[in-house]
């Protein structure tokens, strides 16, 4: 009797930072991974982009890799995770790019947000997040109103615009299918979650016509075949990054806050109904399978890891300054941390980032650090104001920070813990693609902190609270 081959998963995790594949097994391990660097432009102002070409080929690249040492024909399917509001414009009919990757980080489209504010009211209650450039539907107003090869695929009906998802859908799958999932096409301004249909009254308002949008699918659904050495894997996942990390320790549990510590810090929690009042926060649709969707309420910190970047490359210091750096008394700075926009729930894009009072370099760098937690804790005390959380998870880059961890738990008197799951996005689109297998184990816990006292973190985050709102109120 032959036996049957032991199936493999393959994850693909486009980033900003990078392009990942990874294998899973039946047991839920990784088992092989290979990542791929991609660069970003920041060609102008409030601008960041990426070359579409460069991040096709850099997923490509990252699958070859990962299958080199495996038989493919043991890989049973395949998930792809994504940046949510980056977006892209192509032609349909000969799949040349028509424009740059232009990323959720950028924010160029500010003026044609502000135009709209007297729609923002409507604009949340329809799509259940906050009236923004970081978005996808402003962005692709600019491409229509700026670039020519855009215009020109317009007016001969060939033109494709939407998520990144979309554009990497069409590029790695044989069939070329146009379409989007509901998590990514959520994030665009354009999506009612509530019937999973593009909103006739959001493409009119900001001058999007339907057939250059993808057609909407569910999250799990049949996405076309990728060819991996000449064996057809069928791509039946596609989610956006960070409601994809919420499945990474199979099911999640609706008394934890899920923070995943990215290019942003995003908070997720599940809920069965989207409540009336956000507070601030975003209310999300988090997985449509066909049936019965799981909602989520979202918090936004934009300058997580790209604050770090950010204050690294502004005071020329390694990456291992995050681990080293030393206690500080209570006389640092504050940080304005507006690096990228703020994020929820504070929702401002014209607020330049900035110091308040004077520092030597590591200072600096400590009170960047503290912005992510003030920002974070922000988050959950207006997430506890819509239901109580007893718990945090923490996954991502900066989570591998035991000491951001303890502060994490001192600022917001919750228990952390940290499992051994790196790449949560990953395998929580492997298990996804999988067919959320049961069996898959729960990972280990590594750290589980609890809060400590800690005054000087207080009572700085109290004196940032109180500059935020002059920072705010300010013309």
């Amino acid at each position: 009797m032959t036996k049957k081959p032991a199936p493999l998963y393959l994850a693909i995790d486009q980033g900003g930072h990078a392009s990942r594949a990874l294998l899973f097994n039946a047991q839920g391990e990784c088992v092989a991974q290979h990542t791929v660097a991609i660069d970003t432009q920041y060609p102008c102002e409030h601008c960041v982009e990426h070359d579409p070409e460069q991040l096709v080929q850099s997923v490509t690249a990252a699958i070859e890799q990962v299958v080199k040492e495996i038989d493919v024909s043991h890989i049973i399917s395949a998930g792809l995770a994504t940046q949510r509001s980056s977006i892209v414009c192509w032609d349909k009919v000969t799949g040349k790019t028509l424009s740059p990757v232009i990323s959720w980080q950028d924010t160029r489209t500010t003026d044609q947000i502000k135009s709209l504010a007297e729609h923002a009211g409507f604009v949340h209650a329809e799509t259940g997040l906050r009236l923004s450039p970081h978005y996808g539907a402003s962005k692709m107003k600019w491409c229509l109103d700026n670039l020519p090869e855009v215009q020109s695929a317009f007016e001969y009906k060939q033109l494709a615009m939407g998520p990144l998802a979309s554009f990497l859908v069409y590029k790695l799958t044989r069939e070329h299918g146009v379409f989007v999932d509901p998590t990514n096409a959520a994030r665009s301004l354009l999506f009612n979650p509530a019937t999973g249909t593009w909103s006739d009254m959001l493409m009119e308002l900001f001058g999007i016509p339907e057939n250059v949008l993808p057609e909407c699918s569910k999250n799990i659904a049949h996405f076309g075949h990728i060819n991996i050495n000449n064996h057809s894997v069928e791509l039946n996942t596609v989610i956006g990054d960070q409601p994809a990390s919420l499945f990474a320790h199979g099911a999640p549990h609706k008394d934890t806050i899920y923070i995943n510590l990215g290019t942003g810090a995003f908070l997720q929690t599940i809920c069965s109904s989207l409540p009336k009042d956000s507070m601030g926060l975003l209310k999300s649709i988090a997985l449509h399978n066909g049936t019965k969707p799981f909602y989520a309420i979202e918090g936004t910190v934009n300058g997580a890891g790209s604050a770090l970047h950010w204050i690294q490359k502004e005071l020329n210091i390694s990456d291992s300054a995050l681990n080293d750096i030393p206690e500080t008394g209570k006389q640092i700075p504050l940080f304005i941390n507006s690096i990228a926009g703020l994020g929820s729930p504070f929702w401002r894009s014209d607020i330049e980032p900035r110091f308040v009072g004077e520092a030597s370099t590591l200072e600096k760098l400590q009170s960047v650090i503290e912005s992510i937690l003030f920002l974070i804790q922000k988050n959950i005390e207006q997430l506890q104001k819509i239901k109580r959380c007893h718990r945090i998870v923490v996954s991502g880059g900066i989570s591998t920070s035991d000491r951001f961890c303890q502060l994490l738990a001192d600022i917001s008197g919750k228990q952390v813990l940290r499992t051994n799951i790196t790449e949560a996005t990953a395998r929580g689109t492997a298990w996804l693609s999988a067919g959320k297998p049961v069996h898959w184990p729960q990972p280990d816990i590594t750290l589980s902190l609890k809060p400590e006292e800690n005054t000087d973190l207080l009572e700085r985050y109290a004196q940032w609270q109180q500059i935020m709102e002059q920072t705010l109120s300010e013309p």
